[in-house]
């Protein structure tokens, strides 16, 4: 009884060991989805949480200058010309450890004219391990 007893003891203790070292060593099983995290970070935007959402753009993109030319100021100030961003469809292009791709159609609903305009864009996210959470690096128009 005590040697099957112990046994058992030592096999939990393996068990949860080995399962602790799994998910210290494979991060990648809790990260969130990239569509979720556009959809969230879409939704910073959307409840003017800009702060939040700038947070969410990797130091690369941030220091792009044809999309933010002046920084934060760039950024709000595009941001607040759009009443709304309404995401249409999402697909994930590709996908690995440290990066992914994901083509998104979305609808901005602008301020001024109450007018509508339709985008399909590419987003390269990275994975920012300081924050453990996807990060927006770059963005291109798609068809």
């Amino acid at each position: 009884f005590f040697f099957i007893f112990g046994v058992g003891v030592f096999l939990f203790y393996l068990t949860s060991v080995t399962l602790h070292k799994f998910d210290r060593e494979s991060p990648e099983l809790n990260r969130e989805s990239t569509e979720i995290f556009v959809k969230k970070y879409y939704s910073l935007v959307n409840n003017r949480q800009y702060s939040s959402a700038w947070d969410h753009l990797s130091d690369f993109f941030k220091k792009k200058t044809s999309v933010n030319e002046k920084g934060y100021s760039s950024y709000l100030k595009y941001w607040r010309t759009v009443k709304k961003v309404e995401i249409l469809r999402t697909r994930v292009e590709s996908s690995s450890e440290n990066s992914a791709t994901v083509n998104i159609q979305m609808r901005y609903y602008m301020i001024s004219k109450n007018k509508t305009v339709d985008e399909s864009l590419r987003l390269f996210l990275v994975w920012d391990t300081k924050n453990s959470r996807w990060a927006i690096n770059n963005t291109e128009y798609s068809n």
